[in-house]
């Protein structure tokens, strides 16, 4: 049960790192484009 639960964290931490880089990777060319830099 321990480590079920580890891996659930785990797996949910890995999932969250995930969508902020893939936000922050966005708006990263959101602003190059608005910029006129892309």
């Amino acid at each position: 049960m321990t480590a079920f639960s580890t891996t659930l964290i785990s797996v949910a931490e890995g999932a969250l790192v995930a969508a902020s880089r893939e936000s922050q990777s966005r708006q990263y060319n959101r602003r190059l484009h608005f910029y006129g830099l892309e």
